[in-house]
């Protein structure tokens, strides 16, 4: 279950408690609120109100917390709560999918864990199973027509507070059925009724798992339709401009730029809000007042650190659990030069040479020393590359030294 539905089950559990505690720090009993006129009720949870005052925490703490007492101490709020927990339940499933599983072409890590809009488009191979609006809608369906059975697990918390759905009190009924008929089709017609519409109704003639016996039927389907079944985006362009014949929905350059552009689509705008999640919190500081260049560079080095770690978590996958890929070990200082680096340290660039001529005319005099020479200048690299690592062993034994005389 997802954790604030766990919390909200939860805190419904302890409802009386909760009462309590909340009477002992407002200094006011539930009953005494239910008392008050409604004109009396407002003052009493509004009073002292200060705008924009750092000093009234003492205050918005108590105007909480009597707001807090009058919804919790309603005997409806236990079985709303409870209700809410398990029809949002349901929803939550398409919400978590959206967000975590929706990316950009780019940065999907896992081909089988993006949502694409493939999953949502009716025909495509495995819609059924990959589709979260068709998973939620089943699970609904399941507790609006089989509450006390298939269904009972679904309701959760307020089937098990109030027994079968025979001894649920008139009012929890409706509320509930209300909630989940509510919930019904509000999903099926964001989610399910406008991919049933063009250009979404056709889209799985574009994927690229479909056979190309079933891709010819849904080509002919296509080329045979009214044309009020066609949006006048991609639909009429199909049929009036780039295609002669049906045949020519099948060729391959037109396939591929299709099925692209369907794959590239977003279904929602999470994810690029995520991305620039961290510019409203740069924005947002009241004490420093950030200009455009300085944001501007915060992103680009946001970007960048963003894709480091991507190529992290793609490439340095440990092979085993008790070893490291070789290209995360770090290679010393020197053990990556060769006698071309030996030479041309040794000699001095003129100050009336540029860096590009004195590279130049270094590289035509090594290519032209003989076989033996180059020899020797190899021999000094290595014997330059043992320098550094002779002088930590000692340095770790003169620390090793001055540790025993301690």
């Amino acid at each position: 279950m997802d954790p604030a539905f766990c919390q909200a089950t939860l805190v419904a559990c302890f409802f009386g408690l909760v009462k309590s505690v909340l009477e002992v720090i407002v200094s006011v009993t539930y009953e005494a609120l239910t008392a008050m006129t409604p004109a009396a009720f407002g003052q009493f949870v509004e009073e002292d109100v200060v705008e924009e005052s750092p000093d009234d925490f003492k205050g918005r703490a108590r105007r909480y917390g009597r707001r807090c007492l009058a919804f919790v101490g309603d005997p409806d709020t236990r079985w709303l709560l409870l209700t809410w927990t398990a029809v949002g339940q349901i929803i939550m499933i398409i919400h978590y999918r959206l967000f975590k599983h929706v990316t950009w072409f780019s940065h999907f890590e896992d081909a089988d864990d993006r949502c694409s809009v493939f999953d949502f488009c009716h025909g495509s191979p495995g819609q059924s199973t990959r589709n979260p609006a068709v998973l939620a809608l089943c699970a609904l369906a399941t507790m609006l027509f089989d509450p006390d059975h298939a269904g009972q697990s679904l309701w959760g918390p307020l089937y098990f507070y109030f027994g079968g759905t025979v001894h649920w009190p008139e009012k929890v009924f409706r509320t509930a059925q209300g909630a989940t008929v509510l919930a019904f089709c509000k999903l099926w017609r964001a989610l399910y009724r406008n991919f049933r519409r063009a250009p979404f109704s056709f889209a799985h003639m574009f994927h690229p798992d479909l056979g190309m016996e079933a891709r010819s039927d849904e080509a002919q389907l296509f080329w045979g339709g009214k044309a009020c079944s066609r949006d006048p985006w991609m639909g009429e362009p199909l049929r009036t401009i780039l295609c002669e014949t049906w045949q020519d929905l099948l060729k391959g350059p037109l396939q591929s730029f299709l099925r692209t552009m369907f794959e590239r689509s977003m279904l929602t705008s999470t994810f690029a809000e995520r991305l620039f999640a961290p510019l409203t919190q740069w924005t947002c500081q009241p004490k420093s007042r950030l200009g455009l260049p300085m944001i501007a560079a915060k992103h680009v080095n946001t970007v960048f650190d963003e894709e480091v770690q991507r190529w992290g978590r793609k490439s340095l996958t440990p092979s085993s659990t008790r070893g490291r890929n070789p290209v995360a070990y770090h290679i010393a200082p020197g053990r990556a030069h060769n006698a071309w680096h030996s030479y041309v340290t040794h000699h001095d660039r003129d100050p009336a040479q540029s860096s590009w001529d004195h590279i130049a005319a270094r590289r035509a005099e090594f290519n032209a020393l003989p076989a033996e020479e180059r020899k020797t200048w190899a021999g000094r690299q290595k014997l330059n590359g043992r320098r550094p690592r002779a002088r930590n062993r000692l340095s770790m034994r003169s620390c090793a030294t001055k540790t025993n005389v301690r």
